[in-house]
């Protein structure tokens, strides 16, 4: 998943980190890459999941050839389908 801005690079890392702590996802930084955890919150149906977290990776990358930056997430584990729910959750919450 991809989306751009014009904004320098550590602007919008800043902005990504405010983002991951308004939404208690907790994150490691290395340069210009977040590697993040999300704990799903506990349902109350029967059905237990497999696996309880969600880890990613946020890269903030140079789009080539053009003045603009770009936002790259990227699964590292955990069901696709939630990892979608939360790329979408940090998407939407992104002021650039």
């Amino acid at each position: 998943m991809l989306t751009t801005s014009t904004k320098p690079p550590f602007i919008i890392k800043d902005e990504i980190e405010r983002v991951l702590g308004n939404h208690k996802i907790a994150f490691i930084t290395n340069g210009f890459t977040l590697l993040c955890t999300y704990i799903l919150p506990k349902t109350d149906s029967d059905i237990p999941l497999e696996n309880d977290e969600i880890k990613l990776e946020i890269s903030i990358v140079k789009v080539q050839l053009l003045n603009i930056h770009g936002i790259r997430m990227k699964r590292i584990s955990g069901d696709a389908w939630e990892y979608k729910n939360v790329c979408t959750l940090i998407l939407k919450a992104i002021k650039i």
